[in-house]
């Protein structure tokens, strides 16, 4: 969907305007439903953050360091500085739901004015009191510390799932140029993934924790592998055994 700008001549565009005309635009949620866009550091942007608060969605994302800080009598300040202007009575510990476990961080928060932006809740996050802090904002201040950084710790979900589709479902393996062509492959790639975990799902073992998606993709393939053997072996009348995979293959003279 990104084409290099000597690629796309005058038809080009960022990554961010992408991002807003086909992926956040075309978003048809419920009313009931209240949406929050979610992103890293690398998306901030003031142009992006405005667009979403016109469709009346409000935004949590990290931010860089470098960011201004507007105060009361106009002077703008590096976040990073801003925060060292902050006592370590300001910072309370915590611990927030983050991927099915419980995490611990000492924050602080504050309502802030920031630059090209405007009001949001800042909040200063270490997991050990004398860590650096990274920083994070809502647009909607009326949220606390703790479900802001929920909310972002949720986001680390795309990240994995990236890393998963890419390396076992062959996710940045394709070659396609067209738009409908890629979105075809993204459909397909995420149907396989959701017809894997119902397959988990339906038969998953107990006592254990859950799989991640490369383990499943494995489980996936022995069984595949057992079933050929097990058809091979019964093309050519030979008595199938019912241990596992390596007897099976032993008794095919195979060297495991």
């Amino acid at each position: 969907m990104y084409l290099k700008k000597e690629d796309a001549g005058v038809d080009f565009k960022t990554k961010i305007q992408i991002a807003l005309k086909d992926i956040i635009k075309p978003l048809k949620v419920p009313e009931t439903i209240k949406l929050m866009i979610v992103f890293d550091s690398w998306w901030f942007s003031a142009d992006l953050i405005h667009s979403c608060l016109k469709m009346g969605y409000h935004v949590t994302c990290q931010i860089k360091s470098d960011k201004k800080v507007v105060l009361n009598d106009g002077i703008s300040l590096n976040v990073d500085t801003f925060a060292e202007k902050l006592v370590d009575s300001s910072y309370r510990k915590i611990k927030v739901n983050a991927r099915s476990k419980r995490k611990s961080y000492f924050i602080a928060e504050r309502i802030v004015e920031l630059d090209r932006i405007g009001k949001v809740k800042l909040v200063l996050s270490k997991e050990k009191r004398n860590d650096n802090p990274k920083y994070y904002i809502s647009t909607n201040s009326e949220l606390s510390a703790e479900e802001i950084l929920s909310i972002y710790e949720d986001r680390w979900n795309i990240e994995t799932s990236h890393r998963e589709a890419n390396q076992k479902l062959g996710f940045k393996d394709y070659q396609l140029r067209s738009k409908r062509s890629i979105e075809r492959f993204i459909q397909l790639v995420f149907a396989t993934w959701t017809g894997i975990l119902l397959l988990e799902l339906e038969d998953p073992e107990p006592k254990k924790r859950p799989k991640t998606i490369g383990e499943m993709v494995e489980r996936i393939r022995s069984e595949s592998i057992l079933d050929l053997v097990r058809n091979v072996m019964e093309f050519f009348n030979l008595p199938v055994p019912e241990d596992g995979l390596l007897f099976r293959m032993r008794a095919l003279g195979m060297k495991t």
